[in-house]
């Protein structure tokens, strides 16, 4: 990119996490303490899910949560059966809040990165790891190997052509049902 390098790094969540992010979480996203010479842009793409989505996406999350919930009373380990009853959680307070008025949003998000170097990159893909660990714990930015000049093309696509899921999963955190 204009004689320099880059990366666009995406974000990921550890969906078995009991992390509760306060109101204005997302601020941390935002990496200090860079190089001067490296741009970090932080870029949120948000669409609303529509009734006919939440219908569909609640039906299926149900059933599923069901089958997992016995599953895993029979089976599972004490760390699966720790997930699988975080997720009936989940689903239940997500439930409570769209038949509150809230909104399922779909989000995307990335952190597009330019270096004068390769090895100014590197520093800085490491230096922001290591802050997002401190930061939160439950979250890593990290790129899909093999796959940033899809990733680089594709910034701007909707959400549904993006690789991975974004934040769709039924978590009141992440995302958050936000009321309009």
């Amino acid at each position: 990119m204009d004689s320099s390098v880059g990366c666009v790094l995406s974000f990921f969540h550890d969906s078995a996490a009991q992390d509760g992010f306060a109101a204005f979480w997302g601020i941390g996203r935002i990496p200090d303490g860079l190089d001067d010479r490296v741009t970090a842009v932080v870029l949120e793409q948000i669409v609303r899910r529509d009734q006919k989505w939440i219908d569909q996406y609640t039906k299926q999350s149900e059933k599923l949560d069901k089958l997992e919930s016995g599953e895993q009373a029979e089976s599972g380990t004490t760390s699966s059966r720790r997930k699988a009853k975080k997720v009936a959680g989940d689903m239940e307070t997500v439930i409570g809040e769209l038949q509150d008025g809230a909104a399922y949003l779909s989000v995307q998000n990335r952190l597009l990165l330019k270096a004068p170097d390769l090895a100014t990159l590197e520093e800085t893909i490491e230096r922001i790891s290591r802050l997002y660990i401190d930061r939160f714990g439950t979250i890593k930015a990290a790129p899909y190997a093999g796959e940033q000049r899809q990733e680089l093309s594709g910034l701007f696509k909707k959400n549904d052509k993006k690789r991975g899921p974004g934040s769709t999963s039924p978590r009141p955190s992440w995302p958050a049902p936000t009321r309009w």
